[in-house]
């Protein structure tokens, strides 16, 4: 087995087994030993709970059915069937296992073949027998409506963009463009025209991922150094989970400096409603300070924001905007938002206030921060690794014992702007999990959820932060020195999207061609004391999620002793970790 040891809980890298070994404690102080997983319960047995979202499904919809033991108890999966048709030889290969742990869970996504008349309900039965030889059954009912066209919506705050002479020089004019998915299906982004000239490269870069989740939202922020055209019309295409095409439009006007701008702020930056388990109506004000018309838009992420009011949402002059979250109706969780403010004769046009609704939020469950798992910096991208601290976190400790990584573990669970967010490892003060490829560029919350208790965090995606695993020296790991013109492997979180495109918490079949394997969409380098090295090789290997493997050859002009390497990707350096170059 190969694992990655650095400071803490580690992430395993590697092409064999994974998951099973760590180095450090929850804390980061540097102690060793193995971490164990301890998980108790008074129930007489496993208690398995069926999911199958989304639900209703539509013609042709990738599903994603799961099973999440929930009692504590193990348990062996030893039927599963379709409207009382046998299906059960399928399940270890479509599931990966037919064990479930206890507060496991195994999920598969499945495109579902559509009876000729809809709607039409499909019963899902699962059978299975526990550790302590208990037999159980669950059934679920999954709705199948007909097809449903894939929608996407695009829109460009503020509609006219006016000249700023005061910014900086690279970005005269700026305005948003926020697309929405609005009918339930994954998208993945193609392309991207402006006027008809191709801007496909820079959709990764304004929007910080080509991946949609179903309801996601993405925004950008596009800015103009010389003046552009009257009007540019903006489209971007994608294709859904079925394969069928998506197109989104919307034109932007241009003009010079307005007449006699005056300022625009908001206070605060950002807004954070809380609420124990209870329907009540939870209010925050948000100041204005603004001179001329102004109105208010709000975007929700993965779900309708019925959960949220925002009154007024137009006027003239300063004024206080009271925003309102109700739980009515909802799980405990995180719901996330956010408002763009906007007043055609200011400076700025627009701003955005990121809203999150934590539902179930406990006194003793905090977030304190939040890093990259490698680099411990507070940089985060699409596919990061990330490292969460903070108390009363989970219940129990517990490492993902297999890949797929689970949704849910000891009764924990995490999102990041609505979408699962995998786990790594779950601790009472610490949790590794990775951020979801759909996540977009922007503010973003991560939610934990432990057992009904729930806890928030903001902080901001960008395209690419990468962060390389050292050891608590900062050592380069798993080869701290190596000779001039050698050959070494370093491990990296924190690039962004890749391509082939691979699922959230899932790891590249063990068969891959390493042609095949999924690489960094942005640009990759390293350097070895300040001398760019050779890459020979740059992907996420079989056995790992969310971590690249970078093998690059030692410079033979690189000076002698303890140098630094750093890793670029997409223009953006990772902290420096340390490596002793010998002599050959």
């Amino acid at each position: 087995m190969v694992t990655l040891t650095v400071t803490g809980p580690q992430l395993p890298v590697g092409n064999a087994s994974v998951l099973a070994t760590y180095s450090g404690d929850s804390n980061f102080n540097g102690s060793s030993g193995s971490v164990a997983v301890s998980v108790a319960s008074s129930q007489p047995g496993s208690a398995v709970v069926i999911s199958i979202t989304p639900n209703p499904a539509h013609e042709g919809q990738f599903i994603r059915v799961m099973l999440t033991e929930v009692g504590g108890v193990g348990t062996t999966i030893t039927d599963w069937s379709i409207n009382g048709v046998d299906n059960f030889f399928r399940f270890a290969t479509d599931f990966g296992s037919t064990t479930l742990p206890a507060y496991g869970i195994l999920w598969s996504g499945i495109t579902t073949a559509f009876p000729a008349v809809v709607p039409s309900n499909r019963v899902y039965s699962f059978s299975g027998v526990d550790a302590n030889g208990r037999p159980w059954t669950q059934q679920y009912t999954l709705v199948l409506e007909g097809a449903n066209s894939p929608a996407l919506t695009l829109s460009s705050p503020p509609a006219a963009v006016f000249q700023n002479p005061a910014a900086d020089p690279s970005c005269q004019w700026s305005h948003q463009l926020i697309l929405q998915e609005q009918n339930t299906m994954e998208v993945q982004l193609t392309r991207m025209l402006a006027n008809g000239v191709d801007w496909t490269n820079r959709i990764q870069p304004l929007f910080g991922t080509t991946l949609m989740a179903p309801l996601g939202n993405l925004q950008a922020t596009v800015c103009y150094a010389s003046s552009p055209p009257s009007t540019v019309n903006y489209e971007i295409d994608g294709v859904d989970q079925t394969g069928s095409p998506v197109i989104a439009t919307v034109a932007t006007g241009f003009a010079g400096p307005a007449s006699n701008p005056g300022a625009m702020s908001v206070s605060p930056a950002v807004v954070m409603l809380t609420t124990a388990n209870s329907p009540q109506l939870v209010t925050s004000s948000v100041a204005l300070n603004v001179t001329g018309p102004w109105t208010v838009s709000v975007f929700a992420s993965n779900a309708p924001a019925n959960w949220l009011t925002v009154t007024p949402m137009s006027g003239t002059g300063s004024q206080t905007v009271t925003v309102a979250a109700s739980g009515n109706g909802l799980a405990s969780g995180v719901q996330y938002a956010w408002l763009v403010f906007q007043a055609a004769n200011a400076v700025p046009q627009f701003i955005d206030v990121p809203v999150a609704f934590v539902l179930g939020a406990s006194p003793g469950m905090s977030i304190a921060a939040v890093t990259s798992a490698a680099s411990f910096q507070q940089s985060f991208a699409p596919g990061m690794l990330m490292s969460v601290f903070g108390n009363q976190l989970s219940d129990a400790t517990q490492i993902a014992s297999a890949l797929p990584l689970p949704l849910t573990m000891s009764g924990v669970s995490a999102t990041v702007n609505g979408v699962p967010a995998p786990l790594y490892y779950v601790s009472s003060g610490l949790l590794n999990i990775q951020i979801p490829y759909e996540t977009g560029a922007g503010p973003a919350v991560v939610g934990v959820n432990n057992n009904g208790q729930v806890a928030a965090y903001v902080f901001t995606v960008k395209p690419s932060a990468p962060g390389i695993f050292a050891d608590p020296a900062s050592n380069l790991e798993p080869i701290s020195s190596g000779k001039l013109g050698d050959t070494l492997t370093l491990f990296i979180t924190g690039e962004g999207d890749v391509s082939p495109p691979l699922a959230t918490g899932a790891s590249p079949f063990f068969a891959t061609p390493v042609n095949l394997l999924p690489a960094p969409m942005l640009p990759i380098s390293v350097t070895v004391g300040g001398v760019t090295a050779q890459i020979t090789f740059a992907g996420i290997p079989s056995g790992v999620a969310g971590v690249t493997q970078v093998n690059f050859v030692i410079p033979t002009g690189a000076p002698l002793g303890v140098q630094s390497v750093v890793v670029t990707v997409g223009g953006v350096a990772s902290p420096p970790v340390n490596l002793t170059v010998e002599a050959q």
